[in-house]
């Protein structure tokens, strides 16, 4: 009879490791909404959240202050995720001279001096303006490039 019960014991103990087991496995099964970068897991939602605040600029014709606006939230964001996958590289394209310039991982307004239709000093109020968002592989956008019209 004591042979019986260790038995059973062992055969008790099997089952709740194979239950436990199979029930980790369904929860690993269940994360395929998260994609793999590397040793960096990003949500879906976490690449909506991140892209949100910049979608609504995606366009032409734009004053400004939408620009200014633009570059502001870069400059936050790079500083926030400084050497991460979310910081974001400023291109500029002044088209009058038609020469593009990476202005690389931006934390600063520096930059802005060396662009007439950047420069508050000598902007007209007419002037427009074209953001263009570049995402990467990942679904996050990695490049915003301005330009004037």
């Amino acid at each position: 009879m004591d042979y019986a019960i260790k038995v059973l014991f062992i055969a008790f103990a099997l089952l709740i490791t194979i239950l436990t087991c199979s029930f980790a496995l369904y929860l690993f099964r269940e994360q395929r909404d998260i994609i793999d970068i590397g040793s960096t897991l990003i949500d879906q939602t976490v690449v909506q959240y991140h892209n949100i605040s910049f979608v609504q600029y995606d366009s032409e014709h734009l004053y400004y202050y939408d620009v200014k606006t633009v570059i502001d939230l870069i400059i936050n964001n790079n500083i926030q995720n400084k050497n991460s996958i979310y910081e974001i590289e400023l291109l500029v394209y002044d088209s009058k001279s038609d020469i593009e310039v990476s202005e690389g991982k931006i934390t600063n307004k520096s930059f802005m001096k060396n662009y007439d239709f950047l420069n508050p000093n000598v902007l007209s109020e007419s002037l427009l303006y074209k953001i263009e968002l570049i995402y990467n592989k990942y679904g996050l956008i990695g490049t915003i490039r301005i330009s004037n019209e």
